[in-house]
């Protein structure tokens, strides 16, 4: 057991060696989980699409759809206990604390309080990706269609998924990010190469995005935002699918053009 003494940056510098690589797997872990809810809101639209609304078979498709629903849950709810546990280590890391004896007092102490709350069957329905999930399968049949549920007593009436334009580009190679990481200051994303580049060869950088005024940007100020990661990457495959079509229907029209 090791316990402070005048070695006690190089015991927080053994700490952090041990926990930074816990957190970059389970930051992988969720972006993968965050993968498989993607995959199961695209086979809830495949099923919602297969009959319409008054169709005699249309009901029996929204038992399968529930069973989706329930998957999704239980995928949000494994993921606020991974997330808990992941902001926890990274809370241990954060304090500089040297002190191993206490160490696990403190991490039961931290995780009780970042998984304490459960979802339920009204907060279920604040999560982002649920949201998205139960969206995009209302979608299927009524493209303008929006959320329309009550929240607790006090709040607005409606919840809206709100429509966030997504930066799918590094602002210094202006390439399509493949590990990105957010500033938790300015909250801009940086390619994670780029930016400890910059980082070991200077200390800081100021951030490079138009417009943002923040400035000496440190390692301590760049963490991963695996929701984000994935929705970035998810946003780069639509792009690419996007021109993928395009380019086909352009050949095919040219096709034709030269056959007449």
């Amino acid at each position: 057991m090791y316990y402070r003494s005048s070695s006690s940056s190089s015991g927080n510098s053994l700490l952090k060696q041990t926990l930074e690589p816990l957190i970059i797997n389970h930051n992988k872990q969720t972006e993968t989980v965050y993968g498989y809810i993607g995959n199961i809101t695209e086979l809830a639209k495949e099923i919602e699409g297969l009959h319409l609304p008054g169709d005699p078979e249309y009901a029996s498709l929204q038992d399968h759809i529930q069973q989706l629903d329930g998957c999704v849950r239980e995928y949000l709810d494994m993921l606020r206990i991974s997330e808990g546990h992941t902001k926890t280590l990274q809370q241990i890391v954060d304090s500089n604390t040297s002190d191993y004896s206490k160490l696990e007092e403190t991490y039961d102490r931290l995780v009780k309080a970042n998984t304490a709350k459960p979802y339920d069957d009204e907060s279920i329905k604040q999560e982002e990706m649920y949201q998205t999930f139960r969206l995009e399968v209302l979608r299927v049949h009524d493209p303008t269609g929006e959320l329309d549920w009550n929240k607790a007593p006090g709040e607005d009436d409606e919840i809206m998924l709100t429509q966030q334009t997504l930066v799918v580009t590094c602002p210094w190679t202006r390439s399509y990010f493949v590990d990105p990481i957010e500033c938790i200051r300015c909250h801009h994303f940086y390619e994670k190469t780029e930016a400890m580049t910059r980082i070991r060869r200077y200390g800081f950088f100021d951030c490079p995005v138009a417009g943002c005024t923040e400035k000496r940007i440190t390692e301590a100020h760049l963490k991963p935002n695996p929701k984000m990661a994935f929705k970035i990457k998810q946003e780069i495959a639509r792009i690419d699918r996007e021109k993928r079509e395009k380019a086909a229907q352009e050949a095919v029209e040219l096709s034709e053009e030269e056959d007449q």
